[in-house]
Protein backbone atom coordinates (compact mmCIF):
# COMPACT_ATOMS: atom_id res chain seq x y z
CA UNK A 1 0.00 0.00 0.00
CA UNK A 2 1.04 3.32 -0.60
CA UNK A 3 0.93 5.87 1.96
CA UNK A 4 1.99 9.57 3.14
CA UNK A 5 6.02 9.32 2.82
CA UNK A 6 5.86 8.22 -0.70
CA UNK A 7 3.00 10.37 -1.84
CA UNK A 8 5.13 13.43 -0.82
CA UNK A 9 8.08 12.31 -2.45
CA UNK A 10 6.21 11.52 -5.92
CA UNK A 11 4.95 14.92 -5.54
CA UNK A 12 8.10 16.50 -5.36
CA UNK A 13 9.55 15.28 -8.35
CA UNK A 14 6.09 16.46 -9.77
CA UNK A 15 7.18 19.66 -8.46
CA UNK A 16 10.14 19.23 -9.64
CA UNK A 17 9.22 18.63 -12.79
CA UNK A 18 6.82 21.61 -12.68
CA UNK A 19 9.42 23.86 -11.88
CA UNK A 20 11.79 22.88 -14.96
CA UNK A 21 9.04 22.72 -17.58
CA UNK A 22 7.79 26.23 -16.46
CA UNK A 23 10.13 27.85 -14.69
CA UNK A 24 13.60 26.94 -16.36
CA UNK A 25 15.00 29.21 -18.04
CA UNK A 26 13.76 32.00 -15.23
CA UNK A 27 15.77 29.89 -12.86
CA UNK A 28 19.04 29.48 -15.57
CA UNK A 29 18.07 26.07 -16.74
CA UNK A 30 18.38 25.10 -20.11
CA UNK A 31 17.80 22.05 -22.08
CA UNK A 32 16.52 20.86 -25.46
CA UNK A 33 14.26 17.96 -24.24
CA UNK A 34 13.30 17.50 -20.10
CA UNK A 35 12.76 13.72 -20.19
CA UNK A 36 10.63 12.52 -16.99
CA UNK A 37 11.41 8.68 -15.68
CA UNK A 38 8.11 7.72 -13.75
CA UNK A 39 9.61 4.58 -12.64
CA UNK A 40 12.34 6.26 -11.28
CA UNK A 41 10.39 8.26 -9.17
CA UNK A 42 8.45 5.70 -7.79
CA UNK A 43 12.15 3.82 -6.98
CA UNK A 44 12.82 7.04 -5.11
CA UNK A 45 9.78 7.55 -3.35
CA UNK A 46 9.65 4.16 -2.30
CA UNK A 47 13.76 4.46 -0.58
CA UNK A 48 12.40 7.49 0.83
CA UNK A 49 9.62 5.68 2.87
CA UNK A 50 12.03 2.66 4.01
CA UNK A 51 14.68 5.60 4.84
CA UNK A 52 11.83 6.36 7.48
CA UNK A 53 10.84 3.12 8.12
CA UNK A 54 14.50 2.04 9.84
CA UNK A 55 14.87 5.22 11.25
CA UNK A 56 11.53 4.73 13.34
CA UNK A 57 12.74 1.20 14.03
CA UNK A 58 15.87 2.37 14.95
CA UNK A 59 14.40 4.68 17.50
CA UNK A 60 11.87 2.26 18.73
CA UNK A 61 14.57 -0.59 19.54
CA UNK A 62 17.14 2.55 21.22
CA UNK A 63 14.35 3.88 23.60
CA UNK A 64 13.66 -0.15 24.53
CA UNK A 65 10.17 -0.26 22.77
CA UNK A 66 8.69 -3.65 21.78
CA UNK A 67 7.01 -3.46 18.25
CA UNK A 68 4.21 -6.36 18.41
CA UNK A 69 2.76 -5.94 14.60
CA UNK A 70 -1.24 -7.65 14.86
CA UNK A 71 -4.52 -6.69 15.24
CA UNK A 72 -4.91 -6.31 18.79
CA UNK A 73 -7.79 -5.36 21.28
CA UNK A 74 -7.93 -3.96 25.15
CA UNK A 75 -8.86 -7.15 27.11
CA UNK A 76 -8.08 -4.89 30.50
CA UNK A 77 -6.91 -1.81 31.56
CA UNK A 78 -3.20 -2.55 30.99
CA UNK A 79 -3.60 -5.47 28.56
CA UNK A 80 -4.07 -5.85 24.80
CA UNK A 81 -4.95 -9.29 22.83
CA UNK A 82 -2.96 -9.39 20.00
CA UNK A 83 -3.46 -11.95 16.98
CA UNK A 84 -0.39 -11.59 14.50
CA UNK A 85 -0.71 -12.44 10.55
CA UNK A 86 -0.68 -16.27 11.26
CA UNK A 87 -3.69 -16.69 13.67
CA UNK A 88 -1.06 -16.59 16.75
CA UNK A 89 -2.28 -14.98 19.41
CA UNK A 90 -0.67 -13.56 22.74
CA UNK A 91 -1.53 -11.64 25.59
CA UNK A 92 0.58 -8.03 26.59
CA UNK A 93 0.23 -6.19 29.50
CA UNK A 94 2.09 -2.97 29.76
CA UNK A 95 1.72 0.36 31.84
CA UNK A 96 1.62 2.46 28.65
CA UNK A 97 0.63 1.08 25.00
CA UNK A 98 1.42 3.33 21.77
CA UNK A 99 -1.12 2.02 18.90
CA UNK A 100 -1.17 2.73 15.75
CA UNK A 101 -3.52 1.50 13.35
CA UNK A 102 -1.69 1.94 10.13
CA UNK A 103 -3.93 3.80 6.97
CA UNK A 104 -6.01 2.56 4.16
CA UNK A 105 -6.60 4.21 0.87
CA UNK A 106 -10.01 5.63 0.04
CA UNK A 107 -11.86 5.70 -3.32
CA UNK A 108 -14.14 8.73 -4.02
CA UNK A 109 -17.57 7.45 -4.74
CA UNK A 110 -18.32 6.45 -8.42
CA UNK A 111 -14.68 6.77 -9.32
CA UNK A 112 -13.11 3.50 -10.65
CA UNK A 113 -9.50 4.24 -9.11
CA UNK A 114 -7.63 1.85 -7.37
CA UNK A 115 -4.81 4.25 -6.84
CA UNK A 116 -3.31 4.27 -3.04
CA UNK A 117 -2.66 7.33 -1.01
CA UNK A 118 -2.74 8.87 1.80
Amino acid sequence: MWACIPSKALLKNAEVAHTLRERGKELGFSFDNLKLDYGSAVTRSRQVSDRHVKGVAFLMNKNKIDVIMGTAKFTGPNTLSVVDKDGKSQEVKSKNFVIATGSRASTIPGSRSTANAC
